[in-house]
Parts: structure tokens; sequence; C-alpha cells
């Protein structure tokens, strides 16, 4: 099973994302940048300063018209800013810097026009799993989770999924610079479609849940020697892979992730030719 953090990364000061993604948005001919925000993370400070920007950017809230529609202020928030109006580039810059240690948005870079991209992004936040009886929220648009969210969708499911976009991108809680290519498409190409999911693909959400959930239930470790968070937590969630993999009782999980990080170090992971 490989890493689902690899290649070398670029490091970029919270201050220096919003002109990073201008410069990426001019080489497309783009005049504007597409923010993902999860609710859940959006406090009333942060939405008051977004309500008063003006111009206002467009905005849809993602859970409006879906089962979730009477928790739409917590679901997610699609908003388009202009990249040649300094108060929206001022927005975001402020915005990231004083949200990305905990979850920054979810950007990313589109020539749809914003009702399509609007309408397709909130039907991929629609799931089905166990052959279609249990149906929920794929929580894509949570910075923390795009990465895994990509890394076990289906070579089929991809298209789809990333129909509109050029480019995803966000700043990690490490400050390195995520990137994710899409596969832009025209509107209509791609028919809709709920994302079935398998319970394999079930068993990597829940393993990076539960590595999230160990770290905060183990937040005085000095993480086995790893410097970068997103390395610290990516060896967690390959334990917990190894959990289920492994068949492990909930009794004993703690001892083997205990174990899986005791043989799991940085040095461990180079003289396997496995670090990022």
């Amino acid at each position: 099973m490989g890493s689902v953090n690899q290649g070398v990364f670029m490091y970029l000061d919270a201050s220096e994302w919003s002109e990073h993604l201008r410069k990426k948005a001019q080489r497309l001919e783009l005049a504007h940048l597409d923010v993902l925000i999860d609710g859940t993370l959006f406090s009333e400070s942060q939405r008051e300063s977004l309500a008063a920007l003006e111009p206002q950017p467009l905005q849809a809230l993602l859970f409006e018209r879906t089962p979730e529609h009477a928790s739409r202020a917590l679901g997610p928030l699609l908003v388009r800013l202009q990249l040649g109006i300094e108060t929206h580039t001022q927005w975001l810059n402020t915005f990231t810097q004083r949200s990305y240690k905990k979850a920054g948005p979810l950007n990313l870079l589109s020539r749809w026009a914003f009702p399509e991209l609007a309408s397709h992004l909130r039907d991929c936040t629609q799931a089905q799993w166990s052959r279609g009886t249990c149906t929920g929220i794929l929580r894509y648009y949570d910075s923390r989770l795009f990465a895994i969210v990509g890394f076990m969708l289906d070579p089929p499911q991809r298209p789809y999924f990333h129909a509109p976009v050029i480019e995803w991108l966000w700043l990690s809680r490490d400050g390195r610079v995520r990137t994710v290519v899409g596969n832009p498409s025209l509107p209509g190409v791609i028919p809709t479609s709920v994302l079935s999911l398998s319970d394999e693909q079930m068993g990597y959400m829940q393993a990076w849940t539960l590595a999230e959930q160990w770290h905060l239930e183990h937040r005085a470790s000095d993480r086995h020697g790893f410097t970068a968070f997103e390395d610290w937590l990516n060896v967690l969630f390959e334990g917990h892979l190894a959990v289920r993999r492994e068949c492990v009782q909930d009794a004993d999980r703690e001892a083997f992730v205990q174990q899986w990080l005791a043989t799991h170090t940085p040095r461990n992971m180079l003289d396997d030719g496995r670090s990022s």
C-alpha cells in the first residue's frame, strides 16, 4: 500500500499563498479563484468578514437542495473570488493565515460557470455505500480529508469527480503547498452520478478518521521523530489500515499502533525507500 503523501513539497508562508494562487490563475488566463470552505470550521467573525466584502463575491451553500438542507450553514460554502479585486485577495490571505494550521480552505481553478460548478460540487457531497443501502456525506471539502478522498477514488470515479477542475490546491497544516491535478471536461459531458463507495474505500476513510483521533488522544507525543505533521499523520493512517487488514480487535488496537510506530520511524522509512 503506497503512502498518501508523496513527492517533493514546496513550503509557503500563509501570507504568500494568495499571490501563489494568483500567479497560477494568471498563467491559465483565469480572473477568478474558487474557494471551498468547510462550514463547521468557518467562524462567525470569518462569515461576517466575507459578508462585508465589496463587491460581494458569488457564493453557494452546497447543502442546499440536498438531504442535509437543514444543516446548510454548517456544510461546504463555495465562494468565487475575483483576483483583480484587492479586497477579495486580501480576504483570502487573512482567512488562510487564521485557519490553515487547523484546516485551511480548499482552493480550485476552474473554467466552469459558477452555477454549474456549484451544482457539480454539490452532487459530489452525496455518497452511498454498502451496495446502496447507506447514504451520507463525502467530506472531500475538508482540506484535511481531500488527499485521502483523491487517493481512494477508483479510476472510473475520478473523471466524474474532477470534471470541472483544472487543479485543486490547499496549504497543509505544515505550510506545504498541496496540489491535485483535475480532469477538466465540458459541463454535461460526464453525467451526474452518486459516488458509490466500496467497503475498501470506506475502510480508507475510517482509517484516516481513526488516525486523526489517535493523534488528538496522544497530543503530547513527540511524533516518534517526525517533524512534518503530514508525514506523522500518514504513518498513523498506514498503521490503522494495517489494523483493519490484520483484523485487530478494538481492545488490541492501541498496542498494535504503538508497535507499528516503533517500527516505522523516519529512519526506518528512509531505509525502506518510503520517505516522502
